[in-house]
Order: structure tokens, then sequence, then C-alpha cells
């Protein structure tokens, strides 16, 4: 048993990976050498609960994390937005009915869908991004940490 937040993100990336026709990484801030279209799934923010009795001890605790997906598509103008909604709604049911994710997350619940934020870029073709962020709650045991 290793870092289950770990084992989260590299379970996005395989997720991400599957989808046809996509280059897929993670953690990438710079895209002009990848073929597009992308999927970069970021680490993303990581909360530890407030309402845990435990704060302030090494007992096991609730910890939700929000990666981001980010899908980047360059395409002409009127494709962009078709392509990502398309890429969009794969990511989402690929991730909200995954079967591994949720055996990784409290009590099975798996992934919710935190929403998203849209931005455009104009350049030789026309660049359009989508933030895709996701809650997962886990349980953290430093315990295990030891381990890998």
């Amino acid at each position: 048993m290793g870092d289950t937040r770990e084992d989260i993100l590299e379970r996005l990336v395989a997720i991400c990976q599957a989808i046809p026709d996509v280059t897929t990484v993670r953690n990438v801030a710079e895209y002009s050498e990848l073929s597009f279209p992308i999927l970069n799934v970021v680490d993303g923010e990581e909360t530890a609960s407030e309402n845990d009795p435990n704060q302030h001890s090494l007992s096991r605790r609730l910890v939700s994390m929000l990666p981001v997906v980010v899908i980047m598509v360059s395409e002409e103008a009127e494709f962009v937005g078709p392509r990502i909604n398309v890429l969009r709604a794969q990511i989402l049911n690929s991730v909200l009915s995954d079967g591994q994710l949720q055996g990784l997350t409290h009590k099975g619940r798996g992934a919710a869908y935190m929403g998203s934020a849209f931005g455009v870029a104009q350049g030789r073709a026309t660049q359009g991004a989508l933030e895709i962020t996701f809650r997962l709650t886990y349980v953290f045991d430093h315990s295990t940490l030891l381990a890998t």
C-alpha cells in the first residue's frame, strides 16, 4: 500500500490515456511541443477535514483533493467549442463512473464534478482550454507513506 493521493492521480492519468486520439500528460506547463488535443492532469489542491477530531495527531484523516483535467485543443475557431465539449463528456463519463477510482476514495464515493473554466486564445489556430475540477475524498494514513 502506498500514497493514496498518488494512486488517485495515476488512475486519473490512466483514465485520460484511455480516451482515443489525445495526448495525455501530467503537470505540464508548456504545450508548444505536444500534439493537440491534450489532456493535462494537474495534481491540484488538497485540504484535510477541519471537523476531524484527530487534526493534531498521526491518526487517519479525511482529505479532499481537487485535481484538474485541462483539455487543450487547437482548431479553427468554430470547432474549438464542439471539440472541447466532446472531450469534456468523455472525461466526465469516464472519471465519474470508474470503479477503480471509486475504490480509492472514502466509502467508495468516487469523484465529484466541481465545475469548469473555459479560456480561448488566437494564434495560427484558435486554442481553447477547459479546466475540469474534481473533488475526491480519501483516508490519509501517514503510515502508508513510509512504504513508498
